[in-house]
């Protein structure tokens, strides 16, 4: 079997794995809706923790062996790392923690996605949130002082290769992270890890460290069609430092900062979403009373027509928690919307076929 079906055969086990999910379904309908930007902006309450979001994507595509990020922390963290081989062999992204107390360290997986892609492509956001949000928590374990332990390491990247990770972590004592990529030919040992140079940040991508990783939006909706948009002008954006600089640095795009949507309100209403800052692929998950779903948003292709929202979930309860964290290679901003009425609108969805679940994405092709 070549690494392409293997890869193939992985991503379909995990999406049968989620639950109440189908494997790269297709959404049932997109109409275009020239009125998605007259509906109301519902404002939500905002409340976000401390938990640090670790960012490496700078430089983006490394040109050598090195050091990408890293940065010490302790309880709860995120650790997003995305990058390109630029290196002209076969290299693998690193992902590693060490423990630098003087006091042995529990260590923990909470959750791990991961993907690779042959190029930038926004399947790779999509993929690596689906496997994200579908795994639990590995088995906890002691790291004595100085010890290291790989969280993750990629396979070996062909040159123009991409790969992701998006990692929550939690430490009981001060925590090295680090983030490198190493020619495949190298040996991934203590000494080879310590011996790589520190990479300069590019022009155009960003690293660092940036509090604030979990945001909560408490959002009451009208009796009428509204929209809530994620990732606009007013989403506040994250201050963090580049610890291998010292730099200061605005985490732009928000990726790796997960959104959990309270929404009150809901009963009838059906969701849709809208990408309107260009090609968007990615996860949103709901739970709908008991009902719960990983929602693929831009299934099969990626969402790239603002006027053309695509339907994805009929609400039957009040409340609805909506879980969105936005996917690397793909565009804010989003708007959700929150449709009443649909057939006197024209914009209408039949209804989902006998013994559905109400979800507005089930074909599997």
């Amino acid at each position: 079997m070549n690494v392409r079906a293997v890869l193939f055969l992985g991503l379909l086990l995990v999406l049968l794995a989620l639950p109440d999910v189908g494997a790269d379904a297709q959404s049932l309908r997109s109409t275009p809706d020239p009125n998605v930007l007259s509906y109301p902006n519902v404002n939500a309450e905002v409340s976000s923790d401390a938990t640090p979001l670790l960012m490496s994507n700078s430089p983006e595509t490394p040109r050598q062996s090195g050091l990408l990020y890293r940065d010490t922390t302790q309880g709860e963290a995120r650790v997003v790392a995305y990058h390109a081989n630029g290196l002209g062999v076969r290299a693998r992204l690193v992902v590693l923690a060490r423990n630098v107390s003087a006091q042995p360290v529990s260590l923990t997986t909470r959750r791990r996605g991961t993907a690779m892609t042959h190029g930038p492509d926004p399947l790779t956001g999509q993929r690596t949130l689906l496997r994200y949000f579908a795994s639990r928590a590995l088995p906890s374990g002691l790291l004595a002082p100085g010890e290291a332990r790989l969280l993750y390491t990629s396979e070996p990247l062909p040159l123009g290769a991409v790969a992701s990770a998006m990692l929550d972590v939690h430490s009981t004592g001060a925590t090295r992270i680090s983030v490198v990529l190493l020619a495949s030919d190298r040996p991934l040992t203590p000494e080879t890890l310590d011996a790589l140079p520190v990479l300069t940040r590019d022009a155009h991508h960003q690293r660092g460290t940036f509090p604030g990783a979990n945001r909560t939006l408490r959002i009451v909706l009208p009796g009428e069609t509204a929209r809530v948009t994620l990732g606009h002008a007013d989403d506040l954006t994250l201050s963090g430092q580049d610890a291998l600089s010292g730099d200061q640095q605005v985490l732009r795009g928000h990726f790796g900062v997960q959104y959990t949507l309270e929404v009150q309100g809901a009963a009838n209403s059906q969701l849709g979403i809208s990408a309107r800052g260009g090609a968007y692929r990615g996860v949103l998950n709901v739970e709908d009373g008991a009902r719960t779903a990983a929602l693929l948003v831009g299934a099969g292709a990626a969402l790239k027509d603002a006027s053309t929202p695509a339907l994805l979930w009929h609400a039957r309860s009040d409340t609805l928690r909506l879980t969105f964290v936005p996917a690397n290679g793909s565009h804010l901003p989003l708007a959700l919307l929150f449709y009443r009425g649909l057939a006197k609108s024209g914009f209408a969805a039949p209804g989902p076929p006998p013994g559905s679940d109400d979800r507005l994405h089930w074909r599997v092709p």
